[in-house]
C-alpha cells in the first residue's frame, strides 16, 4: 500500500530533469512525477532540482488521502471523481484529485486532492 502523505510533501520519483519551483503532476507510472504540461493536474511544487532518475521532494497544494476505488481500474495520474457509496472514481461531474498509483474496484488507492 502506498504512504499517505500528510505532512504536506512528497517524495516522488522524476525520469527527466526538472527545475525547482516547478509544478509537478503525476505520470503514469506509480510514485513518479513529472514538470505539469498545460494539461496536467498539478499537485504541488518542487523543492530543489532534480536530473532523471533522482528523487525530489514535493510540497503538496493538500494532503493525501487513501480512498477505496469504485471502477474497473485506474492507474496512476488519472484524474478521480466522486463516485457512488463513497467510492472514487475515473467517471463522475465532482473532481477529487489524482490518483497516485494504480488499482483495480474495491482496491485502496491514494488520491493527491487537488480541489
Amino acid at each position: 500500500m502506498a504512504t499517505q502523505y500528510d505532512n504536506g510533501y512528497a517524495t516522488l520519483d522524476f525520469a527527466s530533469t526538472v527545475t525547482a519551483n516547478s509544478l509537478v503532476s503525476m505520470t503514469t507510472t506509480n510514485n513518479r512525477g513529472q514538470a505539469c504540461a498545460t494539461a496536467g493536474n498539478a499537485i504541488g511544487v518542487l523543492q530543489q532540482d532534480v536530473i532523471s532518475g533522482q528523487a525530489g521532494s514535493v510540497k503538496l497544494f493538500f494532503p493525501s488521502q487513501f480512498a477505496r476505488f469504485g471502477g474497473t481500474t485506474v492507474s496512476a495520474s488519472d484524474v478521480l471523481y466522486v463516485g457512488a457509496t463513497g467510492q472514487a472514481s475515473t467517471a463522475g461531474t465532482v473532481a477529487l484529485g489524482v490518483a497516485r498509483n494504480s488499482g483495480a474496484n474495491g482496491d485502496t488507492i491514494e488520491v493527491f486532492i487537488t480541489r
